[in-house]
């Protein structure tokens, strides 16, 4: 008999739905992560929607290199653990990696609350991400992100092209719905029960 739910990115597969993002199995889920060899030489910085006053499904992260020198073997071996980790205490953890500066992090919050609709919406700005696969299926939908001039790098791991503001962003925008929280710096003493929103706004 198939499952009620299935849920399939690259090597991450799951039988078992995931809840609202919940700043105490977060909790759990960052000493778990803490304890992934080489983890240090990384940055993880929490973002988007479950920092916001909106109710979100998953909690974004971009992971940086904080050392010299890109291991992709290493980074797929991360975030394929950041994944799993999340799913077995039930919160999907979205994780790419970026080789953005911290400023250009920021900057990219501020942009979506400090310029109008037009301006924002004419950005356009490419950026380079890797991503564990490039097709996610979920109950036996096949789904794949926008992006450009994929190049596998790993055995799960594609370097690929994105843009920014992506459409789902210009549609929150002009809704005015707004990012409006700054990144937050994973660390082994942050408290996800104080930055985690247990939003009421539907979108």
């Amino acid at each position: 008999m198939r499952p009620s739910f299935e849920y399939t990115r690259g090597p991450i597969t799951t039988n078992i739905p995931w809840l609202r993002p919940n700043g105490a199995r977060l909790n759990r889920w960052r000493d778990k992560l803490f304890q992934v060899p080489n983890i240090d030489k990384y940055n993880m910085w929490i973002v988007g929607g479950a920092l916001e006053s909106w109710r979100s499904w998953d909690v974004d992260v971009i992971m940086q290199k904080a050392t010299p020198g890109l291991d992709y073997e290493e980074i797929e071996k991360i975030m394929t653990d950041a994944m799993r980790i999340g799913l077995e205490i039930r919160q999907l953890i979205d994780i790419h990696f970026q080789q953005r500066t911290t400023a250009e992090l920021f900057g990219l919050t501020q942009s979506f609350w400090g310029l109008n609709l037009e301006d924002f919406t004419n950005l356009n700005l490419e950026h380079e991400v890797l991503q564990l696969a490039l097709e996610v299926t979920k109950n036996g939908v096949v789904s794949r992100e926008a992006s450009t001039d994929p190049v596998q790098v790993g055995q799960h791991l594609w370097r690929v092209k994105k843009r920014y503001p992506a459409e789902k962003h210009i549609v929150r925008k002009r809704r005015g719905i707004l990012y409006e929280k700054d990144p937050v710096l994973l660390t082994r003493d942050l408290d996800f029960r104080k930055i985690i929103n247990i939003g009421e706004q539907h979108v």
